[in-house]
C-alpha cells in the first residue's frame, strides 16, 4: 500500500489554458486532507465498476464506513489476518469462486481490515461489509480465520448464527451453506478502492473513495461527520449530471485529477455563471501582455 498525507494538487491539466484555473477556483473551496491512500493496481479486485453500483448504499454498510473512518488506526487493533487452507476452500464454496490465490485473499482482507470494513465481534465472529460471516481466533497478534460460513444475502439463516451452528453440529439434518458455481461467479468480492481520501471542509468531514476497472471509475462519497452524517452517495466518472456536489467535494476531485469531471459537472449545474466567468477570464487573458 502506498500512502501520503497531501498528494500534489493541480487544478488544470496540461492541455487546458492556464486561465481556466482561476475560473474553476471560484466553484471550489479549500479542504484539509486527513488521510490519503493509494492502493496498488494489483489489489483493486474490481472487474466492472458498474456491478458495484448500489453496493455501498445500505444503511449497515454506510454505518460501517463511518465507524471505520473514525476508528483509531494503531497497532493494537490492526493485527495481521491469516486465512487457513480450510477457510480458503470454504471461501471458494460459500463466498466467491472468482480466481484469487490464498495470498491475494489474505491481502484483500488485510486491506479491508485497515479500512475498517471488517467487524470483529467479541464472540469470535467476524463480518465483512455487513455481508460475509466468518469465525476467528487470535495467535499472538495475528488474527486467524479457520472458516467462512457464507453471505447473509444468500443464507438468511446466518442471521441466527449460533442457532445455525448448534443445529449443524448436533441435528441429523444439515443446513447447506455452499452455493452453486454459477452464482458464486456472479457475486462480487468486497471491492478495494484505488484511492481513498478523508478530508474536511468548513463543517463536514467526508470519505471519498475511487473504484476503477481500467475503463470507468465509481466514486463513493460518505459523510463521516457533520450535517448528513452516514449518507452515502455514488456516482460514475461519466455522470457529470449527478446530484450537485459541494464545493469541498469538487476540490477533492480536482486534487485526485478529475478535472474533466469537475468542469462538466459545474457546466451542468451552473452553465450561465460558468459561461460568464470564462468570458471574463478570456478577456483578462487577452489584455495581459
Amino acid at each position: 500500500m502506498e500512502y501520503g498525507q497531501n498528494p500534489a494538487a493541480q487544478i488544470t491539466t496540461p492541455d487546458q489554458p492556464v486561465w481556466l484555473r482561476s475560473v474553476l477556483a471560484k466553484f471550489v473551496k479549500n479542504i484539509t486532507i486527513q488521510e490519503y491512500y493509494c492502493v496498488l493496481h494489483a489489489n483493486h479486485f474490481v472487474n466492472d465498476v458498474h456491478q458495484l453500483i448500489g453496493y455501498f448504499s445500505s444503511d449497515a454498510l454506510g454505518n460501517l464506513l463511518v465507524a471505520g473512518s473514525k476508528k483509531e488506526k494503531n497497532g493494537a487493533d490492526l493485527g495481521n489476518i491469516r486465512v487457513t487452507d480450510h477457510a480458503f476452500n470454504r471461501w471458494k464454496e460459500r463466498v466467491s469462486n472468482v480466481s484469487l490465490s490464498l495470498p491475494q485473499l489474505q491481502n484483500l482482507l488485510n486491506l479491508l481490515h485497515h479500512f475498517g470494513r471488517i467487524e470483529f465481534q467479541p464472540n469470535g465472529v467476524g463480518i465483512i461489509d455487513s455481508e460475509i460471516l466468518f469465525i476467528y481466533t487470535y495467535s499472538d497478534r495475528d488474527i486467524i480465520i479457520p472458516t467462512f460460513y457464507g453471505r447473509f444475502s444468500q443464507i438468511p439463516a446466518l442471521h441466527q448464527f449460533e442457532a445455525l451452528r448448534n443445529f449443524n453440529q448436533h441435528a441429523d439434518e444439515y443446513v447447506g451453506l455452499s452455493l452453486n458455481a454459477e452464482l458464486l461467479g456472479r457475486l462480487p468480492i468486497p471491492p478495494v478502492p484505488a484511492i481513498r481520501m478523508v478530508f474536511r471542509g468548513n463543517t463536514t468531514t467526508y470519505l471519498l473513495e475511487k473504484y476503477t476497472d481500467e475503463r470507468d471509475a465509481l466514486f463513493v462519497l460518505t459523510v463521516i461527520d457533520g450535517p448528513g452524517a452516514g449518507v452515502v452517495r455514488e456516482f460514475l466518472s461519466t455522470q457529470y449530471q449527478c446530484e450537485r456536489l459541494e464545493k469541498s467535494v469538487r476540490r477533492a476531485l480536482l486534487i485526485l485529477g478529475e478535472h474533466e469531471f469537475v468542469f462538466h459537472h459545474i457546466a451542468f449545474h451552473y452553465p450561465e455563471e460558468l459561461k460568464r466567468r470564462i468570458q471574463r477570464a478570456k478577456e483578462r487573458n487577452e489584455k495581459t501582455p
